[in-house]
């Protein structure tokens, strides 16, 4: 299974979070993407599993982030999700129905639904070879969080990479100034311990299955 691209992520507890998407701003680099080697235009489904469990972090009054885990995540079949083959593409893929599944929080595990589309762009050069890390960032991210004892927003981006030799989708937020962004608004309760404009830190990675073929890269 080959994709090829050229220049140019069922919940528990008793509260919900509901990831949205909404339309993808064009601030990708343009692509050719091509699936099982061809780049004739064409829409391939997408699937993906977390390998292990998921962490985020919302930062606290004083500067420091507490820490929470979810157990597990997906992109499920028959979400709608899909890799855009052709060429002087923008938007690479587009996951909808992302699954974060046992996610700690304040009051006990959060169930966490998606609706939207994260939308995916990507910025680095790459090479004719098959084994290019390439950067890329999840577009258009709002995340509500809600269960009886804490609820806020978070809006932004999420920073990441996708490695052609391993086919795996990483999202590495790190909120640090350096790129995409997240960050917390509308806080309800929380202990006091979430506050608005704190920064919300994400990482996961994911092993990804496109019809058709993996994900390579080309100059």
């Amino acid at each position: 299974m080959v994709m090829k691209v050229r220049r140019v992520m069922a919940g528990l507890g008793a509260g919900v979070l509901v990831l949205v998407m909404g339309p993808a701003m064009a601030t990708g680099n343009s692509y050719t993407v091509a699936v099982g080697g061809s780049s004739a235009s064409s829409q391939a489904s997408f699937t993906a599993s977390s390998d292990g469990s998921i962490s985020y972090q919302t930062e606290k009054p004083d500067g420091t982030f507490l820490n929470w885990t979810c157990v597990a995540g997906a992109v499920p079949a028959g979400s709608g999700s899909v890799v855009n083959a052709g060429s002087g593409v923008v938007d690479i893929a587009h996951l909808h129905g992302v699954t974060l599944t046992a996610c700690g929080s304040f009051g006990g595990n959060l169930a966490m639904t998606t609706a939207g589309t994260w939308t995916m762009h990507a910025t680095s050069p790459v090479t004719s070879a098959s084994s290019d890390s390439v950067s890329v960032h999840l577009e258009n991210v709002t995340i509500v969080v809600s269960n009886p004892v804490c609820s806020y927003r978070v809006t932004g981006g999420l920073d990441g990479s996708f490695n052609e030799a391993t086919q795996k989708l990483t999202i590495d937020e790190k909120a640090d100034g350096t790129g995409q962004s997240a960050t917390v608004a509308n806080v309800v309760g929380c202990l006091g311990q979430v506050i608005n404009g704190g920064k919300f830190k994400l990482r996961a990675t994911f092993s990804t299955v496109t019809s058709g073929g993996s994900i390579n890269l080309l100059p």
